[in-house]
């Protein structure tokens, strides 16, 4: 019992130690006025799950939750990946009368959808990296029925991060 309570103490240390979590920001938030930043977790060598969150001030907001795949076998979470992705937006929108007119009144909507990417993770110092990469997807509109039921998403990046 004391062997099983001592390893479960060091459960922490070596996790910390194995750098499975990651922070990033992409710098083309920056550009775009709007905070875009992300958590990963790496699962093993060549997996990982995380999600990223989009804020642009007062106007809208998008989770995207998503799964990675590394193709780099020698190093831990780097290299090419490919990932799927899950989205959810809730942004501001102006409703149509029944002639087809803008009217004044904003109203939040939300929208859900699927999507893919694919990138490149360079890792250096041991736990700085620079990840780059495009996402696409389809998104559904759950709120509004005078507007399109259906967009795309279209996401280019560039994210600097830490390994921790």
């Amino acid at each position: 019992m004391k062997k099983l309570l001592l390893l479960l103490s060091f459960l922490p240390v070596i996790s910390f130690a194995q750098e499975n979590n990651e922070v990033k920001i992409n710098a083309f938030g920056i550009f775009k006025s709007r905070i875009d930043i992300g958590y990963e977790r790496i699962i093993n060598y060549n997996a990982g799950i995380g999600s990223y969150f989009i804020y642009q001030w007062k106007e809208k907001y998008t989770v995207m939750p998503y799964y990675r795949f590394y193709t780099d076998n020698e190093g831990i979470a780097k290299d090419f990946f490919i990932e799927a992705l899950a989205i959810y937006n809730r942004n501001k929108y102006s409703p149509l009368d029944d002639n087809g007119q803008t009217l004044n009144n904003e109203k939040w909507g939300s929208s859900l959808g699927i999507g893919a990417g694919v990138g490149e993770k360079y890792v250096f110092l041991s736990n700085l990296f620079v990840e780059a990469g495009l996402e696409a997807g389809i998104v559904k509109n759950l709120s509004a029925s005078d507007r399109d039921q259906y967009g795309g998403l279209f996401r280019l990046f560039i994210s600097a991060g830490y390994r921790f």
